[in-house]
């Protein structure tokens, strides 16, 4: 949240819901959600994203094996699946949906089963290498070059600008938590 002050182009966040429950998951999603529309591109990694929070997300890069078997708008996700014989149920988080059914095997018992969902997982993966969006995104990277640069935005938040912001949310939980001030003053 420190890193917030220096207004970053880009803010890389791997799980940050991770531990939290629903509605302080939600409402973290929803701050990014708003830093996104902001201009700020937001990439996060996260597992077992509720349906709510999935509706969130612009754009979805879904891995199995370290390989791509999605990236996409994630409101085409689902129907992604569907033509691929993996159709979501009515009232059914996607999410869930694409770990327990497309992704998991681990209700393969018999190495039979397990083949079988390895194999399942193999083809989407072959399924999007060769597909159109794969073959745009790849030229739009050739196309781009070795390196983008991006302009020089300065520093970031001074020392002062930082001690600033620490001393204010100090204060700011000193007067909500009132016991906690008098033991601090009676040290």
């Amino acid at each position: 949240a420190m890193e917030l002050i220096t207004t970053p182009s880009v803010i890389f966040l791997d799980e940050p819901t991770s531990g939290l429950d629903s509605h302080t998951a939600h409402s973290v999603c929803k701050t990014l959600k708003e830093l996104a529309k902001a201009g700020r591109t937001v990439v996060a990694t996260i597992h077992q994203p509720s349906s709510d929070i999935f509706q969130m997300f612009d754009n979805l890069l879904i891995l199995a094996h370290g390989k791509i078997l999605y990236q996409g708008p994630a409101s085409d996700c689902t129907p992604y699946f569907a033509a691929r014989g993996s159709e979501c149920p009515r009232y059914t988080n996607p999410a869930d949906h694409i770990f327990m059914k497309v992704l998991n095997d681990q209700d393969a018992f018999t190495d039979e089963e397990k083949k079988l969902a390895s194999a399942r997982v193999q083809a989407l993966i072959s399924d999007y290498a060769t597909s159109g969006t794969f073959s745009r995104i790849q030229e739009a990277a050739t196309a781009a070059g070795p390196g983008v640069s991006e302009p020089d935005q300065g520093a970031g938040a001074g020392v002062m600008t930082e001690l600033s912001v620490l001393f204010a949310r100090a204060r700011r939980n000193a007067v909500r938590n009132r016991m906690i001030l008098r033991a601090k003053i009676g040290q």
